[in-house]
């Protein structure tokens, strides 16, 4: 049953990299383009009033996700509301968005089109249980799964249903759309590919237990984890088995990038690691050991994963080793998968809270003098300016004719600006540089370097010098002019 408010729904795919659904995009790879923090450096976060299992959606630069207080949240680049919308019932799905329209699942078994720049409802579709499911939405159709054993269809822009499938049980499991098929799990233990124009049976694949990972699709195969404690790569167009990482419990949907397959080990399973594998044959490459399950779905961003844990820490590691770049450790467990954008990572907690994390920025340091040329007796002021206004100490080095730069003083910034009178002791080229160390909101900064050529003192003779100097000049010339000729010449005067 569909309720309907407004119908003017623009569906548009934004051009920029934006993190728009669960996974990223169509194929939920969890691969972006974007750069990525390299600290743990909390930008902000926002606290709803229940846990944050939800994984955050952002486009336009607006974070969208769902909490376990019944409530679908809009929140600004820093962090503030910009709006909330209550459904009747927790929600779990994450937000799709597409245009100005964000569509989520909540679980009062319904399905939600809320306006993006408002959250005014547009249309909301009731199934016959919870919708945990994700919407994915292609061109003028929503695709999501329900707990009432089925995946549906809507229309974008009214929420009337154009066909749904029925499994054998729930289906938690976002759907994944590429090349007009429909890829979706579910707790029947099944696989499915469906015609995405009809709803049609392409294929079904049958694992050994409950399928509530979502599929993962790229380069035509199908990446997903089954809770048989396999991770499986099928053939996208027929479904056939490529091959199978066994003996581990998977509840997080794959990420695949740059020929490897990211996902973690968890659930019910005593299993604590995130594991990459290789794309092409399941190999194992490493694996990395949390402390608890990760349920959480992982993101490859900038040549690092991300990815939350039931230990309550949210993770980077470096995509090729494994190895550890950060952690950041929330109050709960983290089973909100994380979304990339901008150079931001946005993720959930069951601490109730939705947490920002940002590269710290590396600021500019500006150092100038007022003059570049003095000799010996005069003096330079040396002006340091910091494009952020902070406080604390900087280092102040110089070097003299080349001979390379030495520590040589402390001086203190006042709004992120220091000023300094300098005199010298001896000529040269004099060059000088500022070193700020950073602090807790920016990178350290080397200033620019600035030279000063120094010269010699010019004597300067004294009014009184001049004049005898040059009434001694004006004397000479005249007893010159006046000397008798024959001693101008040297001539004797028998030879003249």
């Amino acid at each position: 049953m569909v309720s309907c408010f407004v119908l003017n729904v623009r569906v548009v795919q934004s051009a920029s990299d934006w993190w728009p659904m669960f996974h990223h995009d169509l194929g939920h790879a969890g691969y972006s383009t974007s750069t990525a923090p390299t600290t743990n450096n909390t930008l902000w976060n926002y606290s709803t009033g229940g846990s944050v299992s939800s994984s955050p959606a952002v486009f336009d630069g607006v974070v969208y996700v769902g909490s376990y207080d019944k409530r679908v949240y809009a929140l600004n680049a820093d962090g503030s509301l910009k709006w909330s919308y209550a459904t009747g019932e927790v929600v779990e799905s994450s937000p799709s968005v597409v245009g100005s329209v964000v569509y989520v699942g909540s679980n009062d078994n319904r399905t939600y089109a809320l306006n993006a720049s408002t959250g005014a409802l547009i249309w909301n579709y009731a199934t016959g249980r919870f919708v945990t499911s994700s919407p994915t939405v292609v061109g003028s159709i929503v695709y999501v799964g329900s707990y009432d054993k089925k995946i549906y269809a809507l229309n974008a822009t009214t929420g009337a249903s154009i066909w749904n499938y029925t499994t054998g049980a729930e289906v938690a499991s976002s759907p994944a759309v590429a090349d007009g098929k429909v890829y979706v799990g579910s707790s029947d233990s099944n696989v499915y590919c469906l015609n995405a124009t009809t709803g049609g049976s392409i294929w079904n694949y049958s694992t050994y237990n409950s399928v509530t990972s979502s599929p993962s699709v790229a380069d035509g195969r199908v990446y997903v984890g089954s809770h048989d404690a396999s991770v499986y790569c099928l053939n996208a167009t027929n479904g056939a088995r490529i091959w199978q990482y066994a003996d581990v419990g998977i509840l997080s949907s794959p990420a695949v990038a740059d020929g490897k397959v990211y996902v973690g080990q968890g659930g019910s399973y005593p299993r604590t690691q995130l594991l990459a594998l290789n794309a092409t044959t399941g190999a194992s490459i490493w694996n990395f050991t949390t402390g608890a399950s990760v349920v959480s779905s992982p993101a490859i961003v900038d040549g690092k994963v991300y990815v939350g844990s039931s230990d309550m820490k949210v993770y980077a590691l470096n995509a090729s080793t494994g190895a550890m770049v950060w952690s950041y450790r929330t109050g709960s467990s983290v089973r909100s998968s994380p979304a990339v954008a901008e150079g931001k990572l946005y993720i959930g907690s069951d601490d109730g809270s939705v947490y920002a994390f940002s590269s710290l920025p590396t600021p500019a340091f500006t150092l100038t003098t007022n003059l570049a040329a003095v000799d010996l007796s005069q003096s330079i002021n040396l002006t340091g300016t910091l494009s952020t206004p902070a406080t604390g100490s900087v280092s102040l080095y110089w070097s003299i004719n080349a001979s390379g730069f030495v520590y040589r003083t402390t001086e203190n910034l006042t709004n992120g600006h220091f000023s300094r009178n300098f005199g010298f002791g001896q000529t040269g080229t004099w060059q000088f540089k500022i070193n700020w160390p950073g602090d807790i909101t920016s990178n350290p900064v080397t200033s620019n370097v600035v030279s000063v050529t120094v010269v010699p003192v010019i004597p300067e003779f004294p009014p009184t010098a001049m004049l005898s100097l040059f009434v001694g000049v004006a004397l000479l010339v005249a007893v010159l002019r006046h000397r008798p000729l024959g001693r101008k010449t040297g001539l004797s005067s028998s030879q003249q």
